[in-house]
């Protein structure tokens, strides 16, 4: 597929994607005005209201990144975090999603991590969240996921990896993974994706901060993303 023809199926989705939580937030909008004293309902059709509006933003933001990373404008900010509580807290931010699979998630830090480093703190928090929300998107009711990371102390490398026992990625798939404007819908719920955006935005921050991403799957297995970076600790 040319560059044109990607861009034009990416416009396409992203129309469609915009749509489908468009239209749950004017049709639950219009039920609520039309029974404002309905208190059985209200409080449940907010919420869908607010979830709508929730994914409209994230493409919003999908959209607005891969636009400064193609105009070179994707900015970096390094400063000082504590590397414990910075993961923990992005662990947790998806624990809530991973119950309501009965998902078994679970974190694990290796030896010698240590207490603080010097990245970009709100660009790899975005790195993370897009890998172990996918993992749980496409791990079935009763799956796994696992967060996990260690350090290379000699080389002063973080290392984090992603694992799931979901889907999986085909392997026709697996060549255009991180290309923009390009995904694949055919064994999910379209209304469950986003832009097909989120893996190459992943990438190109990874690069950025002078790291790697990669990444093992299997179909119907599941899938192991992992990136590493260079830091500085600051303990």
């Amino acid at each position: 597929m040319d560059e044109r023809s990607s861009k034009d199926q990416f416009l396409s989705h992203m129309v469609s994607e915009i749509q489908t939580p468009l239209k749950a937030i004017l049709r639950f909008s219009d039920t609520l005005l039309k029974n404002p004293y309905d208190n059985t309902n209200n409080e449940k059709y907010l919420k869908l209201i607010h979830h709508s509006a929730k994914n409209i933003d994230n493409i919003i933001k999908d959209v607005s990144d891969i636009s400064h990373i193609q105009n070179g404008t994707f900015s970096i900010n390094i400063k000082k975090i504590n590397l414990r509580e910075f993961l923990s807290q992005n662990f947790e931010l998806f624990r809530s999603k991973a119950k309501e699979k009965s998902i078994r998630y679970s974190i694990k830090f290796g030896n010698n991590l240590p207490k603080y480093i010097q990245t970009d703190e709100n660009r790899l928090s975005q790195v993370i969240s897009n890998l172990l929300g996918n993992a749980i998107k496409f791990t079935k009711k009763d799956g796994a996921v696992k967060l996990e990371v260690v350090f290379d102390i000699k080389n002063s490398i973080l290392k984090v990896f992603i694992d799931d026992n979901g889907i999986g990625i085909p392997d026709s798939k697996k060549e255009n993974i991180f290309k923009p404007y390009i995904k694949d819908n055919s064994s999910i719920n379209f209304e469950d994706t986003r832009t097909g955006l989120g893996l190459f935005i992943s990438l190109s921050i990874i690069e950025l901060l002078n790291g790697k991403i990669e990444f093992e799957s299997t179909e119907k297995k599941g899938s192991t993303f992992n990136f590493e970076i260079p830091v500085k600790t600051d303990n």
